[in-house]
């Protein structure tokens, strides 16, 4: 009796949990796209709320906030203030410098501060510079890269391009993008990459050839 009775109660509660997919298959069903979207969007906030973790203490973040330009002035800055900036963290000896600026076009104005920028970039061994992909999509073509001395002067590049979700939120990012013979690596792959080949002491990290 006692097997029987245990027998028929498992089966009732396979009856509810089938009967509840098919109600939550028939709700999705007859939900609009969108509301499936936030729904989605729920889930994967709450998901990666669970697994995050607090930043690194190593890593140190130099902002260019309200205070920065109260205290310096309006922006953009002379890059000869960008080269003293890199040669004084540089002096510090990191293993990286991630610089999310773009510069990609020459100061007209400031010539002599463009070779003061490539002459501490390439003193550093260890700046990576932006690249801007426009457009989305892992294959969009437009590339915004930086001013070519830079970028030859730079120990790797990366792309700093993201999509956010519908909602405004970013919630992933291309760890590649670009042409699929010569892709660029996200911004944290590059500084990945250059902390390594540093460590190792490697050759200089493979990048796509340069325009």
């Amino acid at each position: 009796m006692l097997s029987i009775a245990h027998s028929r109660g498992r089966r009732r509660r396979l009856e509810w949990a089938v009967l509840a997919a098919v109600l939550l298959a028939l709700v999705a069903w007859l939900s609009p796209p969108e509301s499936l979207g936030r729904a989605n969007h729920l889930v994967q906030d709450a998901g990666l709320r669970l697994v995050s973790r607090p930043p690194h203490p190593d890593i140190v973040l130099v902002a260019i906030d309200d205070p920065s330009i109260a205290a310096i002035g309006r922006w953009p800055w002379r890059r000869a203030l960008h080269a003293e900036l890199i040669a004084r963290i540089s002096a510090q000896d990191p293993r990286v410098i991630g610089m999310d600026v773009l510069f990609n076009e020459a100061d007209l104005d400031y010539p002599e501060d463009d070779l003061l920028l490539t002459d501490a970039i390439r003193r550093s061994g260890r700046v990576v510079l932006p690249v801007l992909r426009r457009g989305y999509g892992p294959t969009s073509n437009a590339t915004d890269l930086p001013w070519p001395a830079f970028a030859q002067a730079a120990a790797d590049l990366g792309h700093v391009h993201v999509a956010p979700d519908g909602d405004g939120v970013v919630r992933s990012l291309y760890l590649r993008e670009g042409p699929a013979a010569a892709p660029w690596h996200h911004f944290s792959m590059a500084l990945q990459c250059v902390v390594q080949a540093r460590q190792a002491g490697a050759a200089p990290c493979p990048r796509p050839p340069l325009p």
